[in-house]
């Protein structure tokens, strides 16, 4: 089992797909839900509005 140190040390090699995986997608299509992997506006408005019932919920 790998220690949280050894971890920290391997995350950037480990983050380094996702890292160009939305660079890509940024160029792609610029500053827009789907350049975030969303697939519209709407789906992002979904996903915001299901997170705030999450955090009332938890009476943070």
């Amino acid at each position: 089992v790998a220690s949280g140190e050894d971890i920290l040390k391997r995350s950037p090699k480990l983050l380094m797909p996702v890292v160009l995986a939305y660079e890509r997608r940024l160029r792609r299509y610029g500053d827009t839900p789907r350049g975030v992997f969303w697939k519209d506006g709407d789906w992002q408005r979904m996903r915001y509005d299901i997170l705030v019932r999450v955090f009332d919920d938890l009476a943070l």
